[in-house]
C-alpha cells in the first residue's frame, strides 16, 4: 500500500520539479575525495594546457537596451561570469586578412564557459588544474542620464521656453557688397 501510495506522490508532482531533483542527485559531488586537477589529469589532454592562466570575470553590460540580464548583479537570469584564457601567438591569414591561431583553447572561454557565481568559475578551475586569477568586479550604477521621452522633446518648447535668437533667418542680414 505504502509503494502505492508514494507512486501517486510522484505522479502529483511537477514535472520541473521531478527534472530538479534528478539533476540534483545526479550533480551531487563528494568533496572530501576530491582532487584539485583531478580531471585534467585524467583528461589524457598535453601538460601544457593545464599550465596556462585562466581570468574569471564578470562581462560588462551590452549597449543595447535589454538592460542587465547578463551582469552579476542580475538576480535570477543568465550566468554572469566567464572564463577567457590568455591570449597564445596569432598570426593574420595573407589569403583573406583574418586573424588565425593554432590555440585550440582561444574560442573556448568566450563562447561556452559562462557560471552563475565567482564560487562556481573558482571550483571549475581547481577541477581542471587550471591556474586562475579573478578580475574584480565593476560596481553597477543604478542613475541613468536624464532622457526625453521621445524625439520631439528635444525641440520642445516647454523644455527650457523658447530658443533665444528666434530662427537664423530673422536674424541680421548679411550686408552686401557694393
Amino acid at each position: 500500500m505504502n509503494a502505492l501510495r508514494q507512486g501517486t506522490r510522484l505522479l502529483r508532482r511537477n514535472p520541473l520539479q521531478q527534472a530538479r531533483a534528478a539533476h540534483q542527485d545526479s550533480t551531487a559531488v563528494d568533496t572530501e575525495h576530491r582532487v584539485d586537477g583531478e580531471i585534467g589529469i585524467a583528461s589524457g589532454a598535453p601538460e601544457a594546457i593545464y599550465k596556462r592562466q585562466v581570468i574569471i570575470y564578470s562581462p560588462a553590460r551590452t549597449s543595447g537596451q535589454q538592460g542587465k540580464a547578463n551582469t552579476a548583479g542580475a538576480s535570477g537570469n543568465g550566468p554572469s561570469w566567464k572564463l577567457i584564457f590568455e591570449t597564445q601567438q596569432k598570426w593574420e591569414n595573407p589569403l583573406i586578412g583574418w586573424t588565425s591561431t593554432a590555440d585550440p583553447l582561444d574560442n573556448v572561454g568566450r563562447a561556452t564557459l559562462n557560471f552563475h557565481t565567482q564560487a562556481d568559475a573558482e571550483d571549475f578551475c581547481k577541477k581542471h588544474g587550471w591556474k586562475y586569477e579573478v578580475s574584480p568586479q565593476k560596481e553597477q550604477t543604478e542613475t541613468r542620464p536624464r532622457r526625453f521621452i521621445g524625439y520631439g522633446d528635444n525641440f520642445s518648447v516647454k523644455r527650457h521656453g523658447y530658443p533665444e535668437g528666434g530662427l537664423r533667418s530673422e536674424g541680421e542680414k548679411p550686408k552686401s557688397k557694393k
